[in-house]
């Protein structure tokens, strides 16, 4: 818990009784007793009783909670508000049980006193204009809520408005822009097809260089350090987890709680990408563009769809050099354009290049965040 030394009031509680309850084998099952509506009151109370003086800033909760359903959790995100504008990112999140109780309460409010002008900025006719122009359709597998039990993909439309990369309308210029372009500006290194992807991940911290005159990213990358990058671009890896406990779960004999890529490989584990169909995971064996692309369909949540072998066709000229039960994953990673051929060929077991995984890396994200695909920070 974190109190605000000004006011006494708290910024950040987090309940971990539950977790606890776990760690010692003695969580119950908690069934679901009150409704959401009645999880949104008991919010409200929390925050007039222990966040006052924030709330003048934020407004209600602007879409549905999501309940969480094997620990029985409703979480609710407040937006803060600002010249009648929402705040991307700011906001106050609380987490009620479904028994009423608090388990979670964090302000995430960032000390901003000069806000940019709303004045002289496009309008919104023009804005929707804009994006009328832009706009396209892509036709994508979409799996509804995250229960493990669930198998069912829905085949919907989503919206598309440029092939630009965290792509926005900026309102005073009225032009698309990119986040990435504002975050990857500092030159590291030289490519002539990857530059900019790979400085960016650079600059980021994603992709760690020692000495970058010595680096070469035609040299081939391992599992490791692809695994590495592919979840770091995703989500945000905690070396700890609470009060400086480590995660204790080990799914491969050599990747132990102590091992650099622990937390990495978890994670990745925990989200479908990595199989336990093996005692270790060869972290220093380089990684073919085949695997990559099965690591990359299970990202986005396709895997059930590239099992139906069947339905697909490789027209590589290298289409026998793939692996019968990978032809579904081949052939999704190469028409969500996350991999691509060259004189029509695939090389399935060529390695990955730092720069290959750069590019494709960079696209995958951007396909996850445009698929509204939620990786979760825990």
């Amino acid at each position: 818990m974190e109190l605000d030394k000004h006011t006494g009031e708290i910024v950040q509680y987090n309940d971990l009784k539950t977790e606890l309850l776990k760690r010692t084998g003695k969580e119950g099952k908690q069934d679901k007793q009150i409704s959401s509506d009645e999880a949104l009151k008991k919010s409200v109370e929390y925050l007039k009783q222990y966040a006052p003086s924030h709330l003048y800033n934020y407004a209600m909760v602007s879409e549905e909670s999501i309940y969480e359903t094997e620990r029985g959790v409703y979480y609710f995100s407040f937006p803060r508000i600002e010249n009648d504008i929402l705040v991307s990112g700011d906001q106050i999140s609380v987490s009620v049980s479904g028994d009423g109780s608090l388990l979670g309460l964090n302000v995430y409010r960032s000390d901003i006193k000069d806000w940019p002008s709303i004045e002289k900025i496009i309008t919104k006719e023009k804005a929707l204009e804009k994006y009328t122009e832009q706009l396209a359709l892509d036709l994508n597998y979409t799996k509804v809520g995250a229960e493990k039990d669930n198998k069912h993909y829905h085949l919907v439309y989503s919206p598309k408005f440029t092939d630009i990369p965290f792509s926005f309308l900026n309102a005073k210029t009225g032009e698309w822009e990119s986040f990435l372009d504002e975050r990857n500006d500092r030159k590291v290194v030289s490519h002539p097809w990857a530059e900019k992807e790979l400085n960016h991940l650079i600059n980021t911290g994603i992709l760690k260089v020692e000495d970058v005159k010595k680096f070469d990213p035609d040299a081939q990358i391992t599992k490791g350090e692809a695994i590495e990058i592919i979840m770091k671009s995703l989500t945000w890896i905690y070396p700890d987890y609470y009060s400086g406990q480590r995660n204790k779960v080990q799914s491969f004999k050599n990747i132990n709680p102590e091992h650099a890529l622990h937390q990495v490989v978890e994670r990745a584990v925990s989200q479908g990408i990595l199989k336990k169909d093996k005692d270790n995971f060869d972290f220093d064996k380089p990684l073919t563009r085949e695997e990559l692309a099965v690591w990359y369909v299970r990202t986005l949540g396709l895997e059930q769809a590239a099992k139906n072998q069947g339905i697909y066709q490789l027209n590589f000229a290298d289409a026998k050099d793939v692996s019968k039960e990978n032809i579904g994953f081949v052939a999704l990673a190469h028409s969500l354009d996350l991999l691509s051929a060259s004189n029509n060929k695939f090389n399935p077991k060529q390695n990955v290049t730092y720069a290959q995984l750069a590019v494709s890396d960079v696209r995958l994200a951007h396909e996850v965040y445009s698929k509204g695909i939620e990786i979760r920070h825990y």
